[in-house]
């Protein structure tokens, strides 16, 4: 008994260190990385493609911007794309999301902080064949 007390008391104490760390980690870090360039083409049929492959769901889609989310951010945080095209120009937004049950915190993909970069450097990989695909000339890279 007096060990089943003591597991506890020490899960609390580990899971309470954790996200503390987390937090002060995720505290003065950007939230999300930003990219802009130019295409000659319309994105979203390739966009699209790519994320069904890629196992990414719209999230929301509001005119010429929509936010694809891949994962439920329970388990683990959960990768975020935002893209909005206005012509030729062409703005993405990349982060994670980690939902630590008291508290959200999105990430920028390409900070230099240990939080969720596992995560960050697959969601890194993943929009960087997006923007290859789009033929961007500008990529991520995680810190």
């Amino acid at each position: 008994m007096t060990f089943f007390f003591f597991a506890i008391i020490a899960g609390v104490i580990g899971g309470g260190l954790g996200i503390a760390t987390i937090r002060a980690q995720t505290a003065n870090c950007r939230r999300r990385t930003q990219l802009d360039f130019t295409s000659g083409k319309e994105i979203w049929s390739d966009v699209e493609r790519w994320a069904k492959e890629q196992g990414y769901t719209l999230k929301n889609q509001n005119g010429a911007e929509r936010t694809y989310q891949k994962g439920a951010g329970f388990w683990a945080a959960s990768s975020c794309l935002s893209l909005r095209q206005d012509g030729d120009k062409v703005h993405v937004e990349a982060w994670s999301l980690a939902n630590m049950l008291v508290f959200k915190a999105e990430i920028a993909t390409d900070e230099a902080i240990l939080a969720a970069k596992p995560i960050r450097k697959k969601n890194a990989e993943r929009v960087n064949k997006l923007l290859a695909i789009l033929g961007s000339p500008v990529t991520i890279t995680v810190g």
